[in-house]
């Protein structure tokens, strides 16, 4: 196994590939703000991670911060099972597979017709 180490150019450790899917799961599976917040952000937050004071506040209104809560004597394969069911909903694996690779703009504009679609399909 190859340790994580860190690159001169940044302060973010360079993870190998088989870690980054796991990084981008866990990372999406926690909200940094509720969703409803609204107004800047909480000085414990900006306090812990300095770098959240300068953030887009709309990304954290998105909805790939997917939160579960657990309730009492559920069972550990129910959890999981709420979990991928709400990171599924939320789009969040087809978001990261999307932006693996460059999008050049006719492929952009292909697949947002493709989504429209969908939608129009739904109603």
């Amino acid at each position: 196994m190859t340790p994580a180490f860190t690159s001169l150019l940044s302060s973010r450790p360079h993870l190998p590939t088989r870690f980054r899917r796991a990084v981008a799961l866990c990372s999406a599976s926690l909200p940094l703000r509720p969703p409803s917040a609204a107004g800047p952000l909480d000085p414990a937050v900006a306090a812990v991670n300095p770098a959240l004071r300068h953030a887009n506040v709309l990304f954290f209104r998105s909805g790939y911060n997917v939160q579960i809560l657990v309730d009492e004597n559920e069972t550990e394969e129910a959890l999981l099972r709420r979990f991928r069911r709400e990171v599924s909903k939320a789009g969040v694996i087809q978001e990261c597979k999307r932006r693996r690779f460059f999008e050049n703009k006719q492929e952009e504009k292909k697949r947002k017709s493709r989504e429209a679609g969908r939608r129009n399909r739904r109603r």
